[in-house]
């Protein structure tokens, strides 16, 4: 970054021109022609010169602030430009930024886009003078490069001259011409908290309903509109001209504070502690209309047990006379009993326990043969498992005959395992499955896209449990009467699979879905 921003100063300097040491060139003179226009970058984070490659590179870091035509804009990404290998009239040989013989003066620049580029303006020679080029039209100049004589095309110490503002405050000042001078009278000026305008005079005392007041348009947030100072003060009072009590109030008024009372016969509803209540004897037998109650507005829980046996009691049910209607209601059922847990058990989910002696390893990849491991006393289980080893992929496989009732969707798996190694990392475990129909080869199907289980190590023999919510598809287009075949792996070669020592399988819990009563 540079520490000269906001000065115009000798080539590579810190400090301003030298009177008497600096010579004026056109490079200045370009450069306050553009800021007359109000083409000017007012500030940015540093420009650098940098070698990229085989050429010399200029950057321009953000945050990037210039006024175009007196237009400010603001741009949040570092812009950079390199020197290429064309061939120019102002240019050395392909393949050289510098002149070998004479030092020549390159213009840097953005254009006035919203999203500017940086732009280099090659110098032009004179025998062995260095002139400073034009500014491109409706650019913004940045800086001044002294490209000295020499042959080396990455150069990156050159000198350079800044053109930059470093502006940080604006404001705009109104004024007037008082006995010859100017004096202000207010001033319009940003800072982090908003917009301020100073000296607005208080004129309340003379006040006309004519005279207006500027808001800012709630939908259009950039739009600023006028109302009058009458129509305002019409928002204040409304055209609400009386309250009047209605049916059960009493009260209302035309001016000031109104109140209106609600009306209570003090028998049925009553107020207690400034809420209007229903009285603990208010509502009667005689007050409620014939069926004004019925099932569909009864609560859950607002009829117990007790109530129930004033409705249906034992000289009903020993004479028979408990409509199938009452008994419906029993519990909200809203229909037969029986028809209602039929519908119920229809559509439901079950699971399946598949423990580790019905699970056998595959033939080609196998995992270790079913184990016992023992525990420390016989008052304690012993778990036979199936080992998957560490460093490389194992398989085992057990089939099912699927009930008639399951309504040959997707499954849900749980897994159970434990081991013997040292806590912590984790094992990835995955299912797959495919489905067999009657008169199909069983070696030409194969199994469809396997889920994955991760769980993290606990102690060792400790339970572990892990399931999915990922359910998972069985290939083969299963129907009624199927078997499906489920290949289980621990994939050992993935690269969330990090625990060092066998993973020992207890079972795998499944979860269907079923659609039917039984297997009939």
């Amino acid at each position: 970054m540079v520490v000269n921003q906001g000065k115009i100063t000798t080539m590579g300097g810190t400090t301003g021109l030298v009177d008497q040491t600096d010579k004026m060139h056109t490079g200045i003179l370009k450069a306050l022609e553009a800021y007359s226009k109000e083409d000017i970058c007012i500030g940015h984070a540093g420009f650098t010169i940098t070698g990229t490659g085989t050429y010399t590179q200029y950057n321009l870091a953000q945050p990037i602030h210039f006024t175009t035509k007196g237009q400010y804009k603001k741009h949040t990404s570092d812009i950079s430009i390199t020197y290429d290998t064309t061939v120019t009239d102002a240019k050395p040989t392909a393949g050289q930024t510098q002149h070998p013989n004479y030092t020549r003066y390159d213009l840097i620049s953005i254009t006035n886009a919203d999203t500017p580029t940086l732009v280099i303006t090659l110098g032009t020679l004179s025998g062995a003078n260095g002139l400073v080029p034009d500014l491109p039209t409706g650019n913004i100049p940045i800086a001044l490069i002294e490209v000295t004589a020499g042959t080396d095309p990455n150069k990156i110490n050159y000198n350079f001259q800044l053109y930059t503002l470093d502006k940080q405050t604006n404001s705009l000042s109104i004024g007037y011409s008082s006995g010859g001078f100017y004096t202000e009278v207010s001033s319009i000026t940003g800072t982090s908290d908003g917009l301020f305008i100073s000296g607005i005079a208080d004129h309340t005392s003379s006040l006309a309903g004519a005279d207006k007041v500027l808001i800012q348009d709630a939908d259009a947030s950039n739009v600023m509109k006028t109302v009058t100072a009458q129509s305002i003060a019409n928002l204040s009072t409304g055209d609400i001209t009386s309250v009047v009590a209605g049916s059960a109030l009493t009260g209302g008024g035309t001016t000031g504070d109104v109140t209106l009372n609600v009306g209570v016969d003090d028998s049925t509803i009553e107020i207690n502690s400034d809420a209007l209540r229903l009285k603990d004897s208010g509502i009667t037998v005689g007050k409620m209309a014939a069926n004004s109650v019925d099932s569909d507005q009864y609560v859950d829980g607002s009829v117990d047990n007790i109530h129930l046996a004033t409705g249906i009691d034992a000289v009903k049910i020993a004479d028979g006379t408990v409509t199938n209607e009452e008994f419906q209601r029993i519990n909200t059922l809203t229909s037969n009993a029986q028809t209602q847990l039929n519908t119920k058990l229809q559509v439901g989910q079950f699971s399946m326990w598949i423990p580790a002696e019905a699970i056998s390893p595959q033939s080609v990849n196998p995992c270790g043969s079913l184990t016992t491991t023992a525990n420390a006393n016989a008052t304690q289980p012993d778990f036979r498992t199936l080992a998957f080893d560490a460093g490389t992929d194992e398989f085992a496989q057990f089939s099912i005959a699927m009930p008639k009732m399951w309504n040959e969707g997707t499954v849900l798996f749980t897994f159970y395992w434990t081991h013997v190694g040292s806590a912590g990392n984790d094992v990835i475990w995955t299912i797959a499955g495919t489905s067999v129909s009657n008169d199909e080869a069983i070696g030409g199907v194969i199994f469809g896209t396997a889920v994955n289980y991760q769980d993290t190590a606990l102690d060792a023999k400790d339970l572990h449990i892990v399931s999915s919510d990922t359910t998972l598809t069985i290939a083969g287009s299963p129907a009624v009467g199927d078997v499906c075949f489920f290949q289980i792996s621990r994939d050992a070669n993935n690269g969330n699979d990090d625990f060092a020592s066998d993973a020992l399988l207890i079972g795998v819990k499944m979860k269907y879905t079923v659609d039917g009563l039984n297997d009939e």
